[in-house]
Order: C-alpha cells, then sequence, then structure tokens
C-alpha cells in the first residue's frame, strides 16, 4: 500500500510540474544549455530535463519523434528543413556567431591572388563553413579538401602536415594560441570587403512549434535564463572550462578557456535577428539547393 502511494504521488508531482525536455550534444555550442544543467532545475512550473544526444542528426530525429522540444540547431540544419517545408519548429533565436579565418603559418597572404591553385582544408561539404568560404572565395583557383573535422585542422597546421584550413571559432584561436609567432589567422571577408571581423549566426535555439503552443509562459521564462546562461559563460569562463571537464568534452584546460573567451554567445531573439539569419539561410540555399524561398517561422 505504501509502495504504490509512493507511486501515486510521484505520478501527481509529474502532472503539477511539467517537464521542459531539452536536447544537447558534446559540442561548444552546448554551453549555456550544460551550464542551465549546472544550475537550474525547473522553470516556472516545468522541470528541466536534459538529454545528451550522439550528434546532430540523433537531436533532430528525436525533436521530430516528439521526444525532446528544445535544442540548439546548426543554421544549416534550419536552412535544409526551411527548404523541405518543414513547420514543426519555430525558430527562438540566435546562441551563437561566428567569423570564419583562414589559418596559415604562411604570413605573406596579403590577397587572394596568394591562393591561386592551392589545397585548403574545412570541416564538412555543404556545412555552413563550406558555403560562407565559397561565397568569399569564388574567384579563386583552389581546391576544397573535406578530410578533417575542425578538431583535426589545428593539429595537422601546426605539425606543417597541411598549409592552409578554415575554421570557426573557437578552432581558430586554439590553433593560432599554440603559436602566436608563425600562425596566423584572417577573416575571410577582410578579403573583399573593408569592414573586419562581420559574424554570422551560426547556431539557433529552437523548439516544437507545438510545445510553444501549449507553453508560452514556460518558453518565454526559458529564454531568460538561457540568456543568462550565456553572459554568464562570457564571464566566467574559467568555471565555465570546468563544465566541459565535468561533462568529458576532453578538452585540455587551458584550450576550453581560450575556446570560451573566444566564441560569441549571446542570445538575440528571433524576432530581432530574422534579417540575418534570413540572410545566411538564403546563402547557404543558394549554394546547396534551387529553392531560395524563405519564410522563417
Amino acid at each position: 500500500m505504501k509502495k504504490n502511494l509512493f507511486i501515486l504521488i510521484l505520478f501527481n508531482f509529474s502532472l503539477l510540474f511539467g517537464q521542459i525536455k531539452i536536447a544537447y550534444t558534446k559540442s561548444f555550442s552546448s554551453m549555456p544549455l550544460l551550464y542551465m544543467m549546472e544550475n537550474y532545475l525547473s522553470v516556472d512550473d516545468k522541470e528541466l530535463q536534459f538529454y545528451s544526444c550522439s550528434d546532430t542528426k540523433d537531436m533532430v530525429k528525436k525533436l521530430l519523434n516528439n521526444q525532446i522540444d528544445i535544442c540548439l540547431l546548426p543554421v544549416s540544419v534550419i536552412a535544409k528543413m526551411s527548404q523541405s517545408g518543414n513547420d514543426k519548429l519555430i525558430c527562438l533565436g540566435v546562441s551563437q556567431q561566428s567569423n570564419f579565418y583562414i589559418v596559415t603559418k604562411n604570413q605573406n597572404l596579403n590577397d587572394l591572388q596568394t591562393l591561386q591553385e592551392e589545397k585548403i582544408y574545412l570541416e564538412g561539404q555543404d556545412s555552413i563553413t563550406d558555403v560562407i568560404s565559397k561565397f568569399y572565395l569564388s574567384n579563386t583557383d583552389l581546391s576544397f579538401d573535406y578530410s578533417y573535422s575542425n578538431s583535426q585542422i589545428p593539429s595537422l597546421i601546426i605539425n606543417d602536415k597541411i598549409l592552409y584550413g578554415i575554421l570557426p571559432e573557437p578552432y581558430a584561436s586554439i590553433c593560432q594560441n599554440y603559436d602566436l609567432q608563425t600562425i596566423r589567422t584572417y577573416p575571410l571577408n577582410n578579403f573583399i570587403q573593408e569592414e573586419s571581423n562581420q559574424s554570422y549566426p551560426i547556431m539557433l535555439l529552437t523548439v516544437k512549434k507545438s510545445f510553444l503552443k501549449e507553453n508560452t509562459e514556460s518558453i518565454n521564462s526559458f529564454i531568460q535564463i538561457f540568456s543568462e546562461s550565456c553572459r554568464n559563460i562570457i564571464e566566467s569562463p574559467e568555471s565555465c572550462a570546468d563544465l566541459l571537464q565535468k561533462y568529458n568534452f576532453y578538452l585540455d584546460y587551458q584550450d576550453a578557456v581560450l575556446a570560451i573567451k573566444s566564441l560569441t554567445f549571446e542570445f538575440i531573439q528571433a524576432n530581432q535577428a530574422k534579417e540575418d539569419i534570413e540572410k545566411v539561410i538564403k546563402l547557404y540555399l543558394e549554394k546547396t539547393l534551387e529553392n531560395t524561398e524563405i519564410n522563417l517561422p
């Protein structure tokens, strides 16, 4: 009888509070969610439950199968889903922005002519890094090689295995930090325009449309603590580096501190960043797909 009563109490507790199910992957972009997982148990009357996913595909699958409610998705994934007509998700805003850098030991990289007939390494064909790179380097006769990941390219440059790589943050800063005297980073947009360090929205906080409709107030509260988490990461990189160690991100502590300092964690709500998001999505679709009509929910 006592056991049945205990189960009944737990059942009623779950009904009373409800849940927000949040997914994350072991990537730098998940830092705000790791901070929330460490510091917040609930939002309003909703318990926060966090689920580790093996990769982005796993996360999207769980999201579309109603196994999770909220996650961070790369802008390239949102672009593909937008083009396919998927209307089950809502973009809440931008969680991370980045520029993209040519990283090299060549200290005489003054213009695009230097790159003629060179091979340059970057992660993932049709990734957002690939699309932005081809946008800026379209007038060069160079070849793109996708053999290595962002985490592998820095060591290959450091050890003179390759000469050129294109990296987003934090990998560009981590690479340069190993040898500040010889390794250089060049923002891609510097080669064709005067403005420097233009950043692009690369990670978007995304929620199921049905969940948002039924839990608008809770999602608004979630956004507030998510935004606070982004600010706290920037203000306390050392303590956040400890979190990466705690959750087995397999990164040297000093590299973790540098990575956090180089990242742009700032939550910008979708209605304020709509133009920038749609611009990147349209560019992505122009380079990878035929349909460039954008109607961001």
